[in-house]
């Protein structure tokens, strides 16, 4: 066998040549696919994970190996030789499982809470199906990959109850901008956009509810503001809250004009009031007008620009009624804060404009297209989209795949220093709490090793405000790690083992010329 063509070819100095210039160009291919697109992701799925740098280095180890083999039987002076290729083999046997088996992923864990999940690169594609927006049926999952898949010639097709759902495109690089408008969709949400302003702060917002009557609310730290069913609206209440919902007339109403600049909702203020001011002179006016009668609310078929609010206080016990105009400032008790309802619709749905780009950045996102009874739809990684028919709802995700890696980490505090004189982060750390109860602090330089997983310090998420709200983690898991460190090992001794050689080699050869001297 050894004394074959082939076999001598597969040994062969030639071999090695030709796979270590092929090595050359896919490397070489990736930087250069890595530096126009800016995105690691990229090179490494199109070309260090590609199906011809994998036949490149499993012809690499044969090669090794023949060559080995074509040595038989070795000899003391083959020991140099014999070390560096089986330890360049433990590498590629540690890479390889590294590859199949490693996890590298992040893990986002809220301050004050604890997470046992894992995001990593791959990603999938999952449809849920809904009749009555409570209970979901996943319908459909499928892994995806689509720097390597072609779907735009080869779509993923889904046959759903209410028609066939195809994923037709696939875009790398999408920079987004969000707008909401009104939706055809009886089952779509209504939506609310207000804006909230204080000497410290201006926020302008939209709420809008995933599913018709469903309710949303949005948390502002000593505030809360609700948009919800009347009948979910408590009584009384010593927290500061804004509840928003509508009146069945008004609401009926309103389905009726979807056409109409509609601004109508009824409000109603939760909060702690110590006197008595305009605001509150004009509820009780109200009140004393308009006691138990909502048909003020209408007038000739049109919905009424007015606005009803019901402020609560700590000390009355009885919520006092008014009215305002639509765009009229509302001062409310908490932080000295001014609520002002912008716009409101019966039906909404967000739609996301796209441009699409060739590099990566900060502000793009991959992008799938997809269709469904007739309609195009766009959605970005990380998100989900409703399609709505007439007796369900699919809920169709994009996003990265998540792992239980059965480790929960919870995350005490994290602290951050700044560079002296600016806001940069200079350094950030998070104090958390193991599975065992143990606590460690996790820096940039002292990461926390438990159960076969490495969490590194990788980043931090800020609120709106610049708060940080959540610790992000680098995690790990590298089951082929101590294969690389021994095929590591071996290299280094067989490096010894040439020099040690060599240095004999040389004694020997200065050897008769000094006893020809003497």
């Amino acid at each position: 066998m050894r004394k074959s063509k082939l076999f001598k070819f597969l040994g062969s100095l030639k071999l090695a040549v030709i796979v270590i210039l092929a090595m050359t160009i896919y490397i070489s291919w990736g930087t250069f696919v890595e530096s126009i697109t800016q995105d690691a992701e990229a090179a490494k799925s199109k070309v260090y994970q590609s199906l011809g740098m994998t036949i490149v280095f499993i012809v690499f180890a044969i090669n090794l190996s023949a060559v080995l083999v074509d040595r038989w039987p070795w000899r003391r002076k083959h020991l140099s030789f014999v070390f560096a290729h089986l330890g360049i083999l433990t590498l590629l046997l540690g890479a390889l499982v590294t590859q199949k088996w490693g996890i590298d992923g992040t893990m986002r864990i809220p301050i004050g809470e604890k997470s046992k999940y894992v995001y990593i690169p791959e990603t999938q594609l999952t449809i849920w199906s809904s009749f009555d927006g409570d209970i979901y049926t996943k319908i459909f999952e499928q892994d995806v990959q689509f720097y390597k898949d072609d779907i735009k010639n080869n779509p993923i097709r889904v046959m759903t109850d209410q028609g066939e759902l195809r994923f037709t495109d696939w875009y790398p690089y999408g920079l987004s901008s969000q707008k909401v408008t009104r939706s055809d969709e009886p089952q779509a949400g209504s939506a609310l956009q207000f804006t909230l302003t204080n000497a410290m702060t201006s926020v302008t917002q939209w709420m809008i509810e995933p599913r018709f009557e469903q309710g949303v609310s949005q948390n502002f730290g000593p505030a809360k503001i609700y948009f919800t069913k009347k009948e979910q609206i408590p009584k009384e209440s010593l927290a500061n809250e804004l509840y928003l919902y509508m009146d069945s007339e008004v609401k009926e109403e309103l389905l009726k004009n979807q056409s109409l600049d509609n601004k109508d909702v009824k409000v109603m203020i939760k909060g702690n009031v110590k006197s008595e001011s305009k605001f509150t002179k004009k509820a009780k006016a109200f009140d004393e007008g308009a006691k138990g009668s909502q048909s003020n609310l209408l007038s000739a078929n049109k919905v009424t620009k007015k606005i009803s609010y019901v402020l609560f206080s700590t000390k009355n016990k009885n919520p006092l009624q008014g009215q305002i105009e639509v765009n009229e400032t509302l001062n409310t008790p908490w932080m000295n804060s001014e609520f002002k309802i912008l716009q409101f619709l019966p039906h909404a749905q967000e739609i996301l404009d796209f441009e699409f780009v060739d590099q990566k950045s900060d502000m793009t996102n991959s992008v799938v297209k997809l269709e469904f009874n007739g309609k195009s739809h766009y959605l970005q990684k990380n998100d989900v989209i409703k399609l709505f028919t007439d007796k369900n709802v699919y809920y169709v995700s994009y996003g990265q795949v998540r792992l239980d890696i059965n480790t929960e980490i919870t995350l005490k505090d994290f602290k951050m220093d700044h560079y002296p004189g600016t806001n940069r982060p200079a350094t950030y750390q998070s104090l958390v709490t193991r599975p065992d109860g143990v606590d460690h602090l996790i820096s940039m330089n002292e990461p926390l090793k438990h159960n076969g997983f490495t969490f590194y310090q990788a980043s931090f998420q800020p609120n709106s405000e610049g708060q940080v709200v959540a610790s992000i983690l680098s995690v790990n898991q590298d089951p082929g790690r101590w294969i690389k460190y021994i095929g590591s090992l071996v290299i280094s001794i067989g490096v010894v083992i040439l020099f040690y050689d060599r240095r004999k080699l040389a004694k020997a050869q200065l050897a008769p010329k000094n006893e020809a001297e003497v």
